[in-house]
């Protein structure tokens, strides 16, 4: 108590020296005239003690009123003009960073002592490339030992189409990642294997998976795939986190309205907006879509078949200083999507329909529909005490439904049964996750997750009696009810260590365990994770690590009543295991980097082998386009990476990917449904490729920036996804490149105007990228023919 009283008897004097000074030095520029033009400078590093470019700083005084901003340079370095004399704080935050600050004092006389701010990462390190205009990140490895592929805004605005490139085409441009029909992406030869974070708050486990996203690339401020052996804070979804860290409005004050436009009917008007007052911010934006693409053409023609979509989204994030040190912030988004699912012409009637001339009612007149609505909340505090213990407390709630609506006429005489399909989750899951530096060669982390999923499957069908063999015995349709619903739960807890062993050698070791109880069975499973990461000489690392993990499944599921239900139709289920079994895999990843051997060039090579017990793919169940998933008994998945990026001064940016993959399974346990009896057969024998398998992906890129003018181009190629009986064949190899040029203008009193232009597929190339066959592909798929699009975007004041 004494000692207390000490402090504070010391802090007062010191305070009360400080303003008698501060007396003498506005004498003094009362007397001379001359404003105090003294500056506040000094450095902000990270924990590698490099410089952190981009991290905003805020001057407080005693009252918590602000009296400067900064923000650090490439350089690292900041200066802020001196206020009057007195005691300050200076804060500094930057998205991914737990908050650093500092008491300072200023005096009326002699120079400002430089001063020197460490950046505490909430999340794993990783040996960034500055980027100027766009600059083609690298693969690089973090200071975990895997590796993370970082594109910025900056970099997104460069690409062909800009901020108005959906998140699934940004994603085509890191390494090991595949195009599929309806913006689906696979990583590293995986289905839906992926885990979305949102400023390092993971985000509920997506059920309903293969037609669209529920985020875009309006609000991000960078985007990261991070892949290869995970640490152990990472589970559930392992081929890849999506870990995007949004822009906030102190960072991004003001803002714009953008159109964008033009072939195959497109409409999208967006707007993003922030601003920051005293310890609170905001960042919005949002976005309408009309256009007849919603899904992926399932005909060759430049114009799909019915094919129309109505989307919107809205995301927001505000954040609270409760203090210099803990943040309270919420994170919200909406997504709608209304689409018409293509149609093809060819389709041959196989059921009779009473009333009905089947030759009067082409296939291409089919009008199936699916809609999907998705919300999300997170709340979470954030904070750090002292300079070594940093914690994350979130809170998230997220509720989707799709909706299939059939054609009651077209479906019954084309498939033997018309289902409305509405299925529904309600997800509710808490995560914790702290760091301490435990002197210099030790970091430690720890947390845990819980989360509670109720699943809700509502389907009604028109269907035709059969005989045991399926032959149609009537022509008048009957009505069959199959709901469903239950409760899924989830929980997981971690520790790891990050042990610096020496200056160049370090170590990143840890376990969880992870529990899976519910809708879908029970199972559990401890997996550890070790990663080591060696810098032997100078612009060389390498690195090498070995992972286990335990995917859980999604939570929809065939329900165990359409075996019986359906008995006795033209739409019976044939036999099989409804439930599927959660994937446990071993993961081994190695790889190498060299950075900056020339000036601006960066190479990086990976190779992964995953070794995996009851993998998991997904198919069409049947005659409702909703994926499902089902498990083989055994997996492997083995392939290489390549990557190179060369930056040139400050206009010109170059990239290129190579990636080679193959993904195979063997004996069906669960879903054997999908299959016919002679492909179960075949593959209780083989290893057969997954669908979704393909050998060799390709991606570059180019960026030019010259005065107002900004030249961009990017190139996909991929060899193929499977086709045939059991995935034996192989769709055509398909590549696109799109264009695109723009110029900003200063255009009085508005500020300065960007205009854009897009041309997307420039050679109007024909690419397949579903045939229709092969183990759960039921529609044919091709990707988007040549268009043209403009754009105009106009700066909105700041708050």
């Amino acid at each position: 108590m004494l000692r207390r009283k000490n402090f504070q008897l010391l802090f007062l004097l010191s305070a009360l020296a400080i303003a008698a000074r501060a007396g003498c030095a506005f004498a003094a520029e009362a007397a001379t005239g001359r404003p105090n033009a003294r500056k506040l400078h000094g450095t902000v590093k990270d924990a590698l003690n490099r410089p952190a470019p981009g991290v905003e700083l805020m001057l407080e005084n005693s009252s918590g009123q602000v009296v400067g901003r900064a923000t650090v340079d490439a350089k690292g370095i900041f200066a802020i003009a001196a206020p009057p004399p007195g005691l300050y704080l200076l804060i500094a935050k930057s998205p991914g960073f737990s908050v650093a600050s500092k008491l300072v004092s200023i005096t009326p006389n002699g120079p400002i002592a430089p001063i020197t701010l460490a950046m505490k990462s909430l999340k794993p390190l990783t040996v960034a490339v500055s980027a100027h205009r766009r600059r083609a990140t690298p693969n690089r490895l973090s200071e975990t030992g895997n590796s993370a592929y970082t594109m910025s805004s900056q970099n997104i605005s460069a690409l062909p189409a800009g901020v108005n490139t959906t998140i699934s085409n940004v994603l085509l441009q890191m390494p090991g990642v595949a195009q599929d029909e309806n913006g689906q992406i696979h990583v590293r030869g995986s289905h839906a294997d992926l885990q979305w974070r949102v400023n390092g708050v993971m985000l509920p486990l997506d059920s309903f998976s293969g037609f669209g996203q529920v985020l875009s690339s309006y609000s991000v401020r960078s985007f990261s795939l991070v892949d290869g052996a995970l640490p152990a804070q990472y589970g559930y979804r392992d081929a890849g986190i999506l870990d995007i860290q949004t822009k906030d409005g102190c960072a991004n004050p003001g803002g714009h309205f953008e159109f964008y436009g033009g072939q195959r009917e497109t409409v999208q008007p967006s707007f993003e907006y922030g601003g920051c007052k005293g310890k609170f911010s905001f960042y919005t934006t949002g976005f309408y879509l009309h256009d007849n693409i919603g899904l992926s053409s399932a005909t060759p023609g430049a114009t799909p078949i019915h094919d129309l979509t109505d989307q919107g989204q809205w995301f927001g994030y505000f954040s609270y200083f409760l203090n210099p040190t803990t943040r309270l912030s919420f994170t919200s988004g909406v997504s709608v999507a209304d689409n018409q699912f293509p149609t093809y012409p060819g389709q041959i009637p196989l059921y009779k329909l009473a009333g009905v001339n089947p030759a009067a009612y082409p296939s291409t007149d089919l009008n199936e529909n699916l809609s999907q609505r998705y919300y999300f909340g997170i709340l979470a505090l954030q904070g750090a005490v002292g300079v070594n213990f940093n914690y994350q407390i979130a809170y998230t709630a997220k509720y989707n439904t799709i909706q299939f609506n059939p054609d009651p006429i077209g479906d019954l005489i084309y498939q033997g049964v018309a289902s409305q399909a509405f299925h529904s989750e309600f997800a509710n899951s808490l995560q914790a996750d702290a760091t301490y530096h435990l002197g210099k060669s030790h970091t430690i982390a720890a947390g845990l997750y819980a989360g509670e999923y109720g699943e809700t499957l509502d389907d009604t069908s028109l269907t035709f009696p059969a005989s045991p063999d399926g032959k149609q015995t009537s022509d008048i349709p009957i009505s069959v009810v199959d709901n469903t619903n239950g409760v899924a739960w989830l929980a997981g807890l971690y520790v790891q260590d990050h042990w610096r062993l020496t200056e160049k050698l370090s170590l990143n070791y840890g376990a969880r365990w992870d529990q899976m109880a519910g809708f879908v069975g029970s199972a559990n499973q401890l997996s550890p994770r070790a990663n080591l990461v060696y810098d032997p000489i100078k612009h060389l690392t390498l690195h090498a690590g070995v992972s286990r993990y335990f995917q859980t499944p999604s939570f929809y599921a065939i329900s165990p009543r359409s075996f019986s239900v359906f008995k006795g139709t033209t739409a019976a289920v044939p036999p099989g295991n409804p439930t599927p079994n959660p994937e446990r895999d071993w993961y081994f990843d190695a790889g190498a980097r060299l950075t900056d051997l020339l000036p601006g060039l960066t190479l990086g090579e990976d190779a992964y082998y995953q070794y995996a017990h009851q993998i998991l793919d997904f198919g069409q169940f049947g005659f409702v386009p909703i994926f499902a998933p089902f498990n083989y008994r055994t997996g492997r998945i083995y392939g290489a990476e390549t990557t190179a990026t060369y930056q040139f001064m400050k206009s010109l940016s170059l990239g290129a990917n190579f990636s080679y993959s193959v993904a195979q399974g063997r004996d069906v346990t669960t879903g054997q449904f999908n299959f016919t009896p002679a492909e179960l057969e075949y593959a209780a024998g083989h290893y057969i490729y997954l669908d979704h398998q393909q050998f060799f992906t390709v991606s570059s890129w180019a960026a030019y920036n010259w005065r107002q003018w900004m030249f961009s181009a990017s190139c996909d190629y991929g060899s193929g996804l499977r086709a045939g009986f059991a995935n034996t064949e192989e769709v055509p190899a398909n590549w696109q490149l799109d264009l695109g040029a723009g110029r900003s203008f200063d255009v009085a009193p508005l500020g300065k105007v960007t205009s854009r232009v897009t041309i997307i597929n420039v050679f109007d190339r024909t690419n397949i990228l579903r045939e229709g066959t092969g183990i759960g592909v039921f529609v044919p798929a091709y990707g988007p023919r040549r268009a043209v699009y403009g754009s105009v975007s106009v700066p909105l004041p700041a708050f």
